[in-house]
């Protein structure tokens, strides 16, 4: 396999200087089904952020707010065009349980919920572009 990198455009750093992505690269990494227990982590996030935040809410939470405010600043409504972990956000807290995806979407789920911030999973053996 090549090596793939992500890039984001420098226009997206002169826009909002204090942007920050993270990017982690693991190898050798099987997905399949979650386990039981993985499961049971992403409905423990689910009731997490229910217990924590409420629809009311969460436009004003400073991790979806600073999404909001970054889609503004692009001309996008942010009311029209949710970005995804607020969506995400959400749908949970609308009383929805998330379906279980695979083990790295539903990883990748948790940590979103845990932390309101986007995080997905490509698999860069059979990405391209």
């Amino acid at each position: 396999m090549s090596e793939r990198w992500i890039s984001v455009s420098a226009d997206i750093f002169r826009l909002f200087p204090g942007y920050v992505r993270g990017v982690v690269v693991a190898r050798g990494v099987a997905n399949g089904p979650s386990s039981p227990e993985l499961l049971e982590e992403l409905r423990a996030a689910e009731a997490s952020l229910r217990a924590g935040l409420d629809l009311e809410h969460l436009a004003a939470h400073p991790r979806i707010h600073s999404w909001r405010e970054a889609y503004r600043a692009i001309g996008v409504k942010p009311a029209e065009h949710r970005s995804s972990i607020e969506a995400l956000a959400r749908r949970v807290l609308r009383g929805d349980s998330l379906p279980s995806i695979s083990a790295l979407v539903d990883a990748g789920s948790i940590v979103s919920l845990r932390h309101l911030v986007p995080a997905g999973g490509h698999a860069l053996d059979v990405s391209s572009g």
